[in-house]
């Protein structure tokens, strides 16, 4: 398993509900972790490695052991915007200011199929939105205003040149 770059065309596509909770999930979620983990990263969804299946990972401290699995999540914007920098796994280098809502609620299964409810905010919220935009085929550059987007192209079109 290894995270696929920008501009693979599965980063685009929505994905498919889980259906099945089984330990083929189980063990796949534990796998995208330690990826998490390999690459510095705080937030994975399955997309970035090719699955086109509605789970994300999470890391806020991007500390092992303080990490969840998230299934089936979806997102609801609670109060407030703020812009921050964001990165990106699969866009690795490029990082651009994002506006994003700084508090959520989220809805979502464990991977034993329990259904989970929370309020989340501040870089939780951020994570958990970015990783759930995978899900739906957006990447942050497509949150970008003209301007930043304009200032990230060169390095754009490097990641284009190099394709995975």
């Amino acid at each position: 398993m290894d995270v696929i770059r920008y501009p693979d065309g599965r980063l685009k596509k929505v994905s498919e509900r889980v259906t099945v909770f089984d330990e083929n999930l189980t063990a796949f979620a534990y796998d995208m972790i330690d990826l998490m983990h390999r690459k510095k990263g705080i937030g994975l969804a399955a997309p970035q490695v090719g699955e086109l299946l509605r789970i994300i990972v999470v890391s806020p401290s991007g500390k092992e052991g303080d990490d969840f699995v998230l299934v089936n999540p979806e997102v609801a914007p609670l109060s407030g915007t703020e812009v921050r920098e964001e990165g990106c796994l699969s866009l690795p280098g490029i990082y651009a200011p994002v506006s994003r809502p700084t508090k959520i609620f989220c809805r979502a299964f464990s991977l034993t199929g329990e259904r989970v409810e929370f309020d989340a905010d501040g870089l939780l919220a951020r994570i958990i939105l970015h990783e759930c935009d995978h899900l739906n085929g957006i990447l942050f550059i497509d949150r970008l205003s003209l301007d930043d987007l304009v200032a990230i192209n060169n390095k754009l079109r490097e990641l284009e040149k190099r394709k995975t």
